[in-house]
């Protein structure tokens, strides 16, 4: 009764050597020209910056050599990723010093997700859980510690058979989307208004990302135990 997940393969035509060469430096000058990182704000580093350079979008951008910021300060660091900030436009792309990105939002999209902050805490936070509320996955499943686990993993299996393939590839699906959440987290914690700096901050995002983040990987652990169970899906071919 062990049913196969299936997998899919996409593959691309190769590209020629002459197209591989022009892509290479394409990517190459959309870098340089997107990778602005150093404004007047910063008086240390008044004489290394370099002329403004304007990025497809229009908003402008500057470059600061990177060994000048090999000697800088914290202080001056900080500073500078202020002055760049201030100046961006608001359709400015990320703001770039050293290949490090320093702000992933514009002035107007940060401002629309802080404005959020209030319907966050009045309309979402009434769904999260104090930790000894929450239910675990272990509530849902044979009990491995009690003397019929065996007995009630049998009835699991037999009751498993009479679900159709298409209920199986949903839950396949569910559950590799509930295990991809710290791929979400980091995602959440590269953009300005809602990263969690250290990864406790008391803030209206910080405290929901933590939590949210929690509350779905309960439904990944439960998925996964399930399917594992059950034996009606070839687990190895799905962690693949």
């Amino acid at each position: 009764m062990m049913k196969t997940a299936r997998t899919f393969s996409l593959s691309k035509p190769k590209a020629s050597s002459s197209g591989r060469k022009l892509g290479m430096r394409a990517s190459r000058a959309t870098r340089a020209t997107r990778c602005g990182a150093a404004a007047e704000g910063a008086n240390s580093f008044q004489p290394n910056l370099k002329g403004s350079l304007v990025n497809p979008s229009g908003a402008r951008s500057r470059l600061a050599k990177p060994n000048a910021l090999e000697s800088a300060t914290k202080a001056d660091i900080e500073a500078l990723e202020r002055a760049v900030r201030s100046e961006a436009a608001p359709d400015a792309s990320p703001v770039l010093i050293c290949g490090q990105v320093c702000h992933s939002l514009t002035k107007e999209r940060e401002e629309i997700i802080l404005s959020m902050e209030d319907f966050m805490q009045d309309k979402v936070y009434k769904y999260l859980k104090p930790t000894e509320k929450c239910w675990q996955a272990s509530d849902y499943l044979p009990d491995p510690a009690a003397e019929d686990f065996i007995p009630r993993v049998q009835e699991l299996r037999e009751r498993t058979l009479s679900l159709p393939d298409d209920y199986l590839v949903v839950l396949v699906g569910d559950m590799v989307t509930e295990e991809a959440l710290p791929t979400y987290m980091s995602m959440l914690n590269t953009i300005d208004a809602t990263k969690d700096e250290t990864g406790s901050d008391d803030t209206v995002w910080g405290k929901w990302t933590r939590e949210w983040t929690a509350e779905e990987n309960r439904h990944g652990d439960l998925l996964n135990k399930y399917l594992y169970l059950s034996g009606r899906v070839d687990m190895r071919q799905i962690e693949v």
